[in-house]
């Protein structure tokens, strides 16, 4: 398995365990994920666990759906975060996050007031949806 996390500080987890961290030249990238996927096949992982760095709906669909094709995606949580990007309400911000879900994949979501949104996009990709109980996610 190879491992990548965002935030404040990237790193990529190799199969080994070893921890590398991402050396960014300006801002972070979607394309990123290239990379990763390369590492992934040079060093024969069976799994990729990634975390999406999409904060724009269409590249959230790029980066999902195009480029990673993952069989299983978790959505851990809707929050009012990037809002000049995903949108100024919870329900925008479910529905960039939806716009995430891959086709013909298994979308772990938490229960909650935006199951609709998502379970809507999961039906026309293809995905099977399964609800979470919210206290499952820590925030």
């Amino acid at each position: 398995m190879l491992a990548r996390t965002t935030g404040s500080k990237p790193v990529i987890i190799f199969p080994d365990g070893e921890e590398k961290e991402i050396k960014r030249r300006g801002s972070p990238s979607i394309l990123e994920g290239k990379k990763v996927l390369r590492k992934g096949a040079e060093h024969q992982a069976q799994a990729l666990v990634l975390e999406l760095m999409s904060i724009h709906p269409e590249c959230g669909y790029y980066e999902s759906v195009q480029m990673f094709k993952p069989h299983i995606l978790v959505i851990t949580n809707v929050r009012l975060d990037h809002l000049a990007q995903m949108g100024t309400s919870k329900e925008d911000i479910a529905r960039c996050l939806a716009s995430s879900i891959p086709e013909n994949g298994t979308v772990f979501v938490p229960q909650g007031e935006f199951f609709p949104v998502f379970k809507e996009v999961a039906e026309r990709m293809g995905s099977t949806i399964i609800q979470i109980p919210g206290d499952s996610f820590a925030e």
